[in-house]
């Protein structure tokens, strides 16, 4: 293990928002750092334990969830897991972003840390040797043209209706849906997609994390659309993409 923890609450694109601080973090220190995030979100620990500046990720199991006003709450875990660290930082949001702060950049603000560019890619995931088919089935098969998708639930009728139309257009080419597919396998089949679409949710986070050069957002929600109070924060300025 580390003598250095990074810890993050959740939720689960928030902690992959999180993880250009905890490289920069470990590059600053120049070791390794391990990272601690609360159980719900425990799926993300094998693609966290891939990641070249991470020595040891695991949940916090009694880390406990009291709500959700601005990232997972409580922002700092129990001080039992700092007994065995020479230095902690809690990564979890103090306060609300404001309009003007990108995720990206406020966790690293809180830590009085500036990222050092280049930003992306900021997760490594495996190369690209097998493929999710257009049935979401896992075989052994070539590279072949494809397009990640990726929805959350908020305003499922609008985002079935598009999805429907998208299908409908590129019948000719596969379309996978990052959601039904684990952390680490998502990150490979959003990497090496033609393009990635989706609302701002968690994968479009992995989108931007593993590199992918065309990112396009369909996204109804008002607060997070390029026009919504939030817009803003729910985008990369490091890293270009496409309403």
């Amino acid at each position: 293990m580390s003598k250095l923890l990074c810890t993050f609450s959740g939720k689960f694109g928030h902690v992959l928002w999180s993880l250009p601080t905890v490289r920069q973090i470990s590059k600053n220190e120049h070791t390794k750092v391990d990272m601690g995030i609360m159980p719900q979100y425990k799926s993300l620990l094998p693609l966290l334990q891939m990641q070249p500046y991470i020595d040891t990720a695991f949940t916090i199991n009694d880390w406990e969830l009291q709500g959700s006003p601005f990232g997972d709450q409580p922002w700092q875990p129990p001080v039992r897991i700092e007994e065995q660290y020479s230095k902690c930082y809690h990564l979890t949001y103090r306060r609300h972003p404001c309009v003007n702060e990108a995720l990206i950049d406020f966790t690293a603000w809180q830590q009085g840390i500036t990222l050092e560019e280049p930003v992306v890619p900021f997760i490594d995931c495996a190369k690209a040797e097998t493929w999710y088919t257009t049935n979401e089935t896992f075989e052994d098969k070539p590279y072949y043209n494809h397009i990640a998708i990726s929805f959350n639930e908020l305003y499922a009728g609008e985002k079935l209706r598009f999805t429907n139309i998208l299908r409908d257009q590129l019948k000719d080419i596969g379309i996978i849906d990052a959601n039904k597919i684990e952390w680490t396998k998502a990150a490979v089949v959003i990497k090496h997609a033609t393009a990635f679409v989706g609302c701002r949710s968690s994968n479009f986070v992995l989108a931007h994390g593993v590199g992918q050069k065309n990112i396009f957002i369909m996204e109804p929600h008002p607060a997070r659309n390029a026009y919504g109070h939030f817009g803003y924060t729910f985008g990369n300025p490091h890293w270009k993409d496409v309403n």
